[in-house]
């Protein structure tokens, strides 16, 4: 009995109550979770009971000394763990409000594990008692949990009707359809209205010089990524007013991962490649950089610190954790350096490959050629756009080297940081398209009503 009541003795370490604030204050996300199971629930809640039952066996085996040094490090990790992301944000956030600057999540943690080490050092030969952290703890989650519940209310599911535009169809040869995203890309009549600078329209003109129809000012309904992408994925969902407000994790689940253009894609037996940054119907993102979760235990534990350093460091490499290192990058680097050869090896005409190039949107780096700029203004961006510019030159050189593609060139919105920009209008070419086809579009959210009618 008395070994018993050393494992709910309040002056011990609990990893238990340390998580158990983290849980109440999701509960409202938890029970309303597109992938919520009960089963699953409980399976959670009795392995982070082992856990703690675990530790604490193993503390009971140590000396006072080796004991405070321990559970304090176990401590620090698991506060880091569960609230590393809220405590990096609201760090964040307090810097650009109060002095324009951006600091990185990576530098906030490392900055946390010197002041814990420096912790370490000053308490490593005292005596810790852990009641008055667990009491708070306790405390802290039933009052998380009571406001959780009050502000929980019971949400229908919202229907959104897709808006298809009908295609005329195809009588030329099919040739496979390439949709090259270039995120946060403005509308060169918008930067124009900035600058007055008609070299501005340099990369449009040639475009059309080499038989594109482009579209300087292009309406997006959405200024969010997920929530332009996932409306163009399902043929238009933004006219329905509601759809701006559905929550990013419901749009992974229900827009993204059950796209109705990959249902209607395949059973035109049209190949899907995906080279992007979210799901279409079965086929995962080729680079996880907006995370969303993708299951019931990666939607409780989204918010931890996990998810936020695996897609950061592409996938936990050691390359990854350097100051200088933005997964961004990397899928931008593969996509002009490899897409070229690696869609030369396509031998199905009936294919559609979804293309997502993190630019000209922040963080503004592409090394050695334009070194990072970290302050998000016009100028910057300005300056990004016009490179993004000379890379897709290159890029959409090669591809039409051929004729062997059709292909939509289009940003998903314009840029949202600068009151003389708006966001909603962005630009697109299309390459191999009729006139008449894209004269049916209006918005980049009707654009998976041309790729699903050209086929």
């Amino acid at each position: 009995m008395n070994k018993l009541n050393k494992f709910f003795d309040l002056n011990k370490a609990s990893i238990l109550l340390i998580i158990l604030p983290y849980l109440c204050f999701n509960y409202g996300k938890i029970i309303h979770s597109p992938f919520f199971s009960f089963t699953q629930l409980l399976l959670i809640f009795a392995l982070i009971f082992l856990i703690d039952v675990l530790i604490k066996w193993i503390l009971f085996k140590l000396n006072e000394k080796v004991y405070t040094t321990i559970s304090l490090f176990i401590v620090f990790m698991c506060i880091l763990f569960f609230y590393g992301f809220y405590i990096s944000s609201f760090i964040q956030k307090e810097f650009i409000e109060s002095f324009n600057i951006m600091i990185r999540g990576r530098t906030i943690t490392e900055y946390s594990i010197i002041t814990f080490i420096l912790l370490i050092l000053i308490l490593k030969r005292k005596t810790i008692y852990y009641k008055y952290l667990n009491v708070f703890l306790v405390l802290f989650s039933v009052m998380l949990l009571f406001t959780s519940i009050i502000n929980t209310n019971e949400k229908i599911k919202e229907e959104f009707k897709s808006n298809f535009v009908s295609i005329p169809p195809n009588k030329s040869t099919v040739k496979p359809i390439l949709l090259v995203i270039s995120d946060e890309y403005t509308s060169p009549d918008d930067l124009y209205k900035v600058y007055k600078d008609s070299s501005i329209y340099q990369f449009s003109n040639e475009l059309t010089s080499k038989g594109w129809i482009v579209r300087n000012s292009f309406y997006s309904y959405e200024i969010s990524t997920i929530h332009s992408l996932g409306s163009l994925f399902n043929f238009n969902l933004s006219k329905n007013k509601e759809y701006i407000n559905e929550e990013r994790r419901n749009l992974g689940a229900s827009k993204l991962m059950n796209a109705i253009i990959a249902d209607s894609l395949e059973r035109k037996k049209v190949e899907i490649i995906n080279f992007g940054i979210f799901h279409i119907g079965k086929y995962p993102y080729f680079k996880r950089l907006y995370p969303y979760p993708t299951s019931f235990f990666e939607d409780i534990m989204e918010h931890t610190i996990y998810y936020i350093i695996k897609s950061n460091t592409d996938n936990l490499k050691i390359s990854g954790f350097t100051s200088s290192y933005y997964p961004m990058e990397t899928l931008n680097r593969y996509i002009f350096n490899h897409l070229a050869d690696t869609l030369n090896i396509l031998t199905n005409n009936k294919t559609f490959a979804y293309i997502h190039l993190f630019m000209p949107h922040s963080p503004m780096q592409y090394k050695p050629d334009f070194p990072i700029r970290t302050e998000n203004n016009i100028l910057n961006y300005k300056a990004y756009w016009d490179f993004t510019n000379q890379k897709l030159n290159t890029l959409l050189t090669d591809l039409i080297r051929g004729n062997k593609y059709r292909i939509i060139l289009t940003g998903d919105h314009g840029y949202r940081h600068d009151k003389l920009i708006n966001p909603h209008y962005t630009f697109s070419a299309f390459y191999g398209f009729n006139q008449g086809s894209i004269d049916k579009i209006n918005s980049v959210q009707d654009l998976g009503s041309l790729i699903n009618g050209s086929f």
